[in-house]
């Protein structure tokens, strides 16, 4: 088909038609455009979105187990003669943590983290778990402005 004969056609429609023919021509343009152009960059904005939080938790993930190696270089008391308190005070400066410390009549260590993000904390208390051996009895979290609020009490070391 040539020019001329699609031209020869288009002449031949009466002007509702051609005025059909152009609108229906203008909306496969735009479903073309959506869903070849816009549709495939919303997509890759939000892949872009999903590895950006793998990419933090990833961070996350690194920061704390640099603040573990990091403690044990910095440990210069043997573990086994630490009290609960004294491995949870070293634990929460190697995570770079404000906790207060009070040792209950049972020798075991109640805790209270005013404000802190979800990293430095939950960095504490696997620093606790794997170079202390120490794990809260108890704890609460509460999910505040500033972070996360927790309260919580880490037994004593059995004799």
């Amino acid at each position: 088909m040539t020019l001329q004969d699609i031209s020869a056609l288009w002449s031949m429609r009466s002007r509702r038609e051609r005025h059909m023919l152009t609108g229906l021509a203008g909306l496969l343009v735009a479903l073309i455009a959506w869903y070849g152009l816009v549709a495939p960059a919303m997509s890759w904005r939000e892949a872009a979105a999903g590895r950006l939080r793998t990419a933090v938790a990833r961070s996350g993930q690194v920061h704390a187990a640099l603040m573990r190696l990091k403690a044990l270089e910095d440990t210069t008391q043997s573990i086994s003669n630490l009290t609960v308190d004294q491995a949870a005070r070293q634990a929460a400066e190697a995570a770079g943590l404000e906790v207060q410390i009070n040792v209950t009549e049972d020798d075991a260590a109640a805790f209270t983290v005013a404000s802190t993000p979800t990293g430095p904390l939950f960095a504490w208390l696997g620093l606790l778990e794997s170079d202390y051996g120490v794990q809260p009895s108890r704890l609460t979290i509460i999910k505040a402005a500033g972070g996360l609020q927790v309260e919580g009490v880490l037994p004593a070391p059995a004799d």
